[in-house]
Protein backbone atom coordinates (compact mmCIF):
# COMPACT_ATOMS: atom_id res chain seq x y z
CA UNK A 1 0.00 0.00 0.00
CA UNK A 2 1.17 3.59 -0.76
CA UNK A 3 1.56 6.06 1.30
CA UNK A 4 -1.14 8.83 2.19
CA UNK A 5 -0.12 12.29 3.12
CA UNK A 6 -2.05 15.04 4.19
CA UNK A 7 -0.96 18.72 3.84
CA UNK A 8 -2.82 21.98 5.68
CA UNK A 9 -1.86 25.21 6.50
CA UNK A 10 -1.54 27.17 9.87
CA UNK A 11 -2.14 30.82 9.52
CA UNK A 12 -0.54 32.94 12.54
CA UNK A 13 -2.02 35.98 13.72
CA UNK A 14 -1.05 39.21 15.73
CA UNK A 15 -4.33 40.95 16.94
CA UNK A 16 -3.86 44.68 15.53
CA UNK A 17 -6.95 46.48 16.71
CA UNK A 18 -9.85 45.49 18.56
CA UNK A 19 -13.34 48.30 17.73
CA UNK A 20 -16.63 48.28 19.64
CA UNK A 21 -18.51 46.01 17.86
CA UNK A 22 -16.39 42.88 19.70
CA UNK A 23 -18.06 39.53 18.38
CA UNK A 24 -15.26 36.52 19.32
CA UNK A 25 -17.66 33.78 18.81
CA UNK A 26 -20.19 34.09 15.38
CA UNK A 27 -17.38 34.49 13.22
CA UNK A 28 -17.60 31.42 11.08
CA UNK A 29 -19.17 33.03 7.89
CA UNK A 30 -17.13 36.49 8.35
CA UNK A 31 -14.29 34.05 8.08
CA UNK A 32 -15.38 32.58 5.23
CA UNK A 33 -16.00 35.97 3.46
CA UNK A 34 -12.63 36.58 4.08
CA UNK A 35 -11.08 33.83 2.79
CA UNK A 36 -13.29 33.72 0.23
CA UNK A 37 -12.02 37.70 -0.66
CA UNK A 38 -8.58 36.40 -0.72
CA UNK A 39 -9.27 33.56 -3.55
CA UNK A 40 -11.10 36.37 -5.26
CA UNK A 41 -8.39 38.70 -5.83
CA UNK A 42 -6.12 36.06 -7.47
CA UNK A 43 -8.28 34.09 -8.91
CA UNK A 44 -12.45 35.71 -9.62
CA UNK A 45 -13.65 33.21 -11.66
CA UNK A 46 -12.82 30.31 -9.38
CA UNK A 47 -13.96 32.25 -5.83
CA UNK A 48 -17.23 32.74 -7.63
CA UNK A 49 -17.32 29.14 -8.45
CA UNK A 50 -16.83 28.43 -5.02
CA UNK A 51 -19.71 30.82 -3.43
CA UNK A 52 -22.31 29.38 -6.18
CA UNK A 53 -21.53 26.18 -5.02
CA UNK A 54 -20.01 24.44 -8.27
CA UNK A 55 -17.26 23.45 -6.34
CA UNK A 56 -18.53 21.10 -2.93
CA UNK A 57 -16.39 21.64 0.22
CA UNK A 58 -14.04 24.00 -1.66
CA UNK A 59 -11.89 24.27 1.43
CA UNK A 60 -12.76 23.99 5.06
CA UNK A 61 -10.83 25.80 8.17
CA UNK A 62 -10.99 25.38 12.29
CA UNK A 63 -11.69 27.57 14.63
CA UNK A 64 -10.01 30.48 15.64
CA UNK A 65 -7.63 29.53 17.96
CA UNK A 66 -6.56 32.68 20.80
CA UNK A 67 -3.14 32.16 22.57
CA UNK A 68 -5.53 33.14 25.94
CA UNK A 69 -8.32 31.24 27.78
CA UNK A 70 -9.92 34.93 28.05
CA UNK A 71 -9.84 35.67 24.52
CA UNK A 72 -10.88 39.23 24.98
CA UNK A 73 -6.92 39.63 26.29
CA UNK A 74 -5.63 37.51 23.32
CA UNK A 75 -2.83 39.03 20.99
CA UNK A 76 -2.17 36.30 18.85
CA UNK A 77 -4.43 33.92 17.18
CA UNK A 78 -3.72 31.05 14.45
CA UNK A 79 -6.46 29.05 12.35
CA UNK A 80 -6.07 25.88 9.88
CA UNK A 81 -7.00 25.66 6.23
CA UNK A 82 -6.79 23.01 3.62
CA UNK A 83 -8.66 22.12 0.40
CA UNK A 84 -8.20 18.96 -1.43
CA UNK A 85 -7.96 21.47 -4.69
CA UNK A 86 -4.22 22.80 -5.11
CA UNK A 87 -5.77 25.60 -7.19
CA UNK A 88 -7.70 26.58 -3.92
CA UNK A 89 -5.33 26.28 -1.84
CA UNK A 90 -2.69 28.13 -3.56
CA UNK A 91 -5.02 31.03 -4.26
CA UNK A 92 -5.58 31.37 -0.83
CA UNK A 93 -1.75 31.48 -0.01
CA UNK A 94 -1.27 34.07 -2.67
CA UNK A 95 -4.46 36.33 -1.23
CA UNK A 96 -3.28 36.02 2.22
CA UNK A 97 0.51 37.30 1.43
CA UNK A 98 -1.05 39.89 -0.49
CA UNK A 99 -3.87 40.95 1.36
CA UNK A 100 -1.62 41.07 4.38
CA UNK A 101 -4.69 41.08 7.21
CA UNK A 102 -8.19 40.51 7.82
CA UNK A 103 -11.31 42.07 9.32
CA UNK A 104 -13.98 39.90 11.24
CA UNK A 105 -16.50 41.36 13.53
CA UNK A 106 -14.35 44.77 13.92
CA UNK A 107 -11.34 43.08 14.75
CA UNK A 108 -8.23 43.11 13.00
CA UNK A 109 -6.46 39.65 12.60
CA UNK A 110 -2.45 40.80 11.08
CA UNK A 111 -0.84 37.82 9.66
CA UNK A 112 2.52 37.06 10.96
CA UNK A 113 3.12 34.06 8.91
CA UNK A 114 1.72 30.94 6.93
CA UNK A 115 2.92 27.80 7.73
CA UNK A 116 2.63 24.39 5.55
CA UNK A 117 2.21 21.12 7.58
CA UNK A 118 2.48 17.77 6.20
CA UNK A 119 1.46 14.81 7.86
CA UNK A 120 1.95 10.95 6.50
CA UNK A 121 -1.12 9.58 8.27
CA UNK A 122 -0.47 5.50 7.76
CA UNK A 123 0.02 5.45 11.78
CA UNK A 124 -2.60 8.45 12.61
CA UNK A 125 -5.57 7.11 13.60
CA UNK A 126 -6.82 9.91 16.33
CA UNK A 127 -7.94 13.02 14.85
CA UNK A 128 -9.08 16.25 16.79
CA UNK A 129 -12.22 18.21 16.50
CA UNK A 130 -11.25 21.64 15.41
CA UNK A 131 -14.43 22.98 14.31
CA UNK A 132 -18.07 22.15 15.57
CA UNK A 133 -19.85 19.36 13.88
CA UNK A 134 -23.33 19.79 12.13
CA UNK A 135 -25.15 16.58 12.10
CA UNK A 136 -28.77 15.96 10.75
CA UNK A 137 -31.47 13.62 10.74
CA UNK A 138 -32.99 11.52 7.78
CA UNK A 139 -35.38 14.39 7.41
CA UNK A 140 -32.63 17.15 6.92
CA UNK A 141 -33.20 19.02 10.84
CA UNK A 142 -30.27 19.37 12.65
CA UNK A 143 -29.84 17.00 15.47
CA UNK A 144 -30.43 18.67 19.46
CA UNK A 145 -28.80 15.54 21.11
CA UNK A 146 -26.63 12.50 20.48
CA UNK A 147 -25.92 9.75 22.08
CA UNK A 148 -21.64 8.48 21.45
CA UNK A 149 -22.85 5.62 19.42
CA UNK A 150 -25.24 7.83 16.78
CA UNK A 151 -22.53 10.42 16.69
CA UNK A 152 -19.71 7.45 15.80
CA UNK A 153 -22.89 6.33 13.19
CA UNK A 154 -22.93 9.83 12.04
CA UNK A 155 -19.72 10.75 11.44
CA UNK A 156 -19.10 7.37 9.26
CA UNK A 157 -22.09 7.79 7.73
CA UNK A 158 -20.81 11.55 6.42
CA UNK A 159 -17.38 9.94 5.29
CA UNK A 160 -18.95 7.52 3.49
CA UNK A 161 -21.38 9.87 1.46
CA UNK A 162 -18.16 11.36 0.12
CA UNK A 163 -16.48 8.00 -0.58
CA UNK A 164 -19.47 6.91 -2.47
CA UNK A 165 -19.55 9.88 -4.61
CA UNK A 166 -15.48 9.89 -5.33
CA UNK A 167 -16.04 6.23 -6.06
CA UNK A 168 -13.51 5.00 -3.31
CA UNK A 169 -13.47 1.66 -1.53
CA UNK A 170 -12.16 0.81 1.53
CA UNK A 171 -13.81 -0.82 4.99
CA UNK A 172 -13.25 1.75 8.05
CA UNK A 173 -14.59 2.19 11.56
CA UNK A 174 -15.56 5.16 13.26
CA UNK A 175 -14.68 5.73 17.43
CA UNK A 176 -15.08 8.87 19.57
CA UNK A 177 -13.04 8.62 22.45
CA UNK A 178 -14.45 11.92 24.34
CA UNK A 179 -17.18 12.14 27.46
CA UNK A 180 -19.56 14.43 25.78
CA UNK A 181 -20.21 16.70 22.95
CA UNK A 182 -21.49 20.08 23.84
CA UNK A 183 -24.56 20.80 21.85
CA UNK A 184 -24.22 25.06 20.80
CA UNK A 185 -26.57 27.25 18.09
CA UNK A 186 -24.07 29.46 16.01
CA UNK A 187 -25.30 32.19 13.61
CA UNK A 188 -25.06 31.97 10.03
CA UNK A 189 -26.16 34.35 7.88
CA UNK A 190 -28.99 35.13 10.10
CA UNK A 191 -29.96 31.70 10.68
CA UNK A 192 -29.15 29.97 13.99
CA UNK A 193 -27.71 26.32 13.14
CA UNK A 194 -26.94 23.70 15.92
CA UNK A 195 -23.28 21.96 16.16
CA UNK A 196 -21.40 19.61 18.44
CA UNK A 197 -18.24 21.25 19.50
CA UNK A 198 -15.05 19.42 21.25
CA UNK A 199 -14.93 20.65 25.20
CA UNK A 200 -11.10 19.72 24.90
CA UNK A 201 -8.65 18.61 23.33
CA UNK A 202 -9.28 14.16 24.68
CA UNK A 203 -12.03 14.62 22.48
CA UNK A 204 -10.78 12.75 19.71
CA UNK A 205 -12.37 10.79 16.63
CA UNK A 206 -10.74 7.56 15.89
CA UNK A 207 -10.64 6.18 12.29
CA UNK A 208 -9.59 2.78 12.08
CA UNK A 209 -9.19 0.60 8.42
CA UNK A 210 -8.71 2.87 5.49
CA UNK A 211 -6.59 5.70 4.71
CA UNK A 212 -8.60 6.65 2.20
CA UNK A 213 -11.37 7.58 4.61
CA UNK A 214 -9.10 9.37 6.96
CA UNK A 215 -7.97 11.73 3.87
CA UNK A 216 -11.75 11.64 3.61
CA UNK A 217 -12.21 13.01 6.94
CA UNK A 218 -9.43 15.76 7.13
CA UNK A 219 -9.70 17.10 3.25
CA UNK A 220 -13.73 17.11 3.10
CA UNK A 221 -14.47 17.57 6.77
CA UNK A 222 -17.46 15.99 9.20
CA UNK A 223 -21.21 16.71 8.54
CA UNK A 224 -22.61 20.06 6.95
CA UNK A 225 -21.60 23.39 6.36
CA UNK A 226 -17.79 22.51 6.13
CA UNK A 227 -17.00 25.61 4.05
CA UNK A 228 -18.55 27.73 6.72
CA UNK A 229 -16.03 26.87 9.19
CA UNK A 230 -17.57 23.24 10.34
CA UNK A 231 -16.39 20.11 10.74
CA UNK A 232 -13.01 20.07 10.65
CA UNK A 233 -10.30 17.09 12.02
CA UNK A 234 -6.77 17.95 13.08
CA UNK A 235 -3.77 16.46 14.48
CA UNK A 236 -3.19 15.97 17.94
CA UNK A 237 -0.12 17.53 19.51
CA UNK A 238 0.60 14.19 21.47
CA UNK A 239 1.11 12.31 18.05
CA UNK A 240 3.85 15.14 16.23
CA UNK A 241 0.69 17.82 15.62
CA UNK A 242 0.39 21.28 16.28
CA UNK A 243 -2.77 21.07 17.49
CA UNK A 244 -3.67 22.22 21.40
CA UNK A 245 -7.21 22.72 21.61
Amino acid sequence: MGFFYYNRLKINFEILKKGDNLNFYDYHYPLYSSILKCIEIINPSLSEEIHSGNIKRAFIYSNIIFNKKNIKKANKAHIYITSAHKEVLFSIIKGLNLTKQIKINDIIYSIKNIKNEIYELKKITKFNILSPIILRNKDGTTLNEITKEDFEEKVKESIKRITNKLKLSGEFDIRYLGKKLRPKLFNIKGTNIRAFEATSSKDTIEIRGSDLAKIVALYFGIGDKTNFGFGMLGIPKTIGGTDNV
